[in-house]
């Protein structure tokens, strides 16, 4: 039986949350980055902090605290020889808006993809008009995990994506401040 590299989902201990009724009138925490991308809805992203996410010039067309939804053309450098959308560009594609989502949710300052998953159902044409959709799902521990669906012009799903992020802004305690050994294996 092969074994997973990856390492068990962090569990959280249960916590005593505050009553829903308070939140009602608590107002949302100030988060620039979500405020920003709000500001460009029906203009091009072209303030990326992301060199290849400028390139693939997405229309912010939604921004919400957990979701956001871009517009992209699928432009002849984006194809294959068969005038498609290039499998790669988008798995990038899935994997900017996610980075994206998980940036601009205040969850991490830094992170890295650990995994991803992409189902491909149909193919999109050069010059067609695309929309992803990126969400968040589950927030444990260091961990984030996400969805993408890339749609049609006509809303038919092309591909949809999964990817579990790592947050790499918290800082963890070396072996060695613990005078533990890495044990061999």
């Amino acid at each position: 039986m092969a074994r997973s590299c990856l390492p068990p989902p962090f569990e959280q201990p249960e916590t005593t949350h505050r009553s829903h009724i308070f939140e009602e009138f608590m107002p949302p925490p100030h988060n620039a980055a979500l405020e920003s991308l709000r500001q460009l809805i029906g203009q091009k992203f072209d303030t990326s902090p992301s060199p290849f996410g400028r390139w693939l010039a997405p229309t912010v067309i939604n921004v919400a605290e957990d979701s956001l939804s871009f517009g992209y053309e699928v432009r002849d450098d984006m194809c294959n020889p068969s005038g498609k959308l290039h499998g790669g560009v988008s798995a990038a594609i899935a994997d900017d808006i996610i980075g994206t989502i998980a940036f601009c949710s205040g969850w991490a300052k830094t992170y890295a993809t650990i995994y991803s998953t992409i189902e491909y159902f149909a193919p999109a044409e050069r010059g067609q008009q695309i929309v992803a959709s990126a969400s968040i799902g589950e927030k444990s521990g260091r961990f984030l995990s996400a969805d993408c669906r890339i749609c049609g012009e006509d809303g038919k799903l092309l591909i949809r994506a999964s990817s579990r992020l790592l947050n790499l802004s918290v800082q963890r305690r070396s072996l060695a401040s613990t005078n533990q050994t890495v044990p061999s294996t």
